[in-house]
């Protein structure tokens, strides 16, 4: 099965994706920086990059099996 998690090039989201490959998952961590192993290109506020990701991650395989939205985004009014 691929997965696909959003907003992990740091914290819960690439703790889930190593764990998940750690379990015999192919699990791509996106990142909006440049991707290192494991990761691939993304981000979800341009259309672009998340079809470029896609094509990337089905190239050789059938389908993405689930995808994890991970972004960490806290609304400007419940900042302090």
């Amino acid at each position: 099965m691929i997965i696909v998690i959003t907003g992990a090039s740091s914290g819960f989201g690439r703790l889930t994706a190593d764990a998940l490959r750690g379990a015999g998952h192919t699990a791509y961590a996106g990142t909006r920086g440049e991707p290192g192993p494991g990761e691939i290109r993304l981000d979800v506020q341009s259309q672009p990059s998340v079809d470029a990701a896609i094509d990337r991650v089905l190239a050789g395989a059938r389908a993405i099996g689930d995808a994890i939205r991970d972004a960490a985004f806290v609304p400007p009014a419940a900042r302090v």
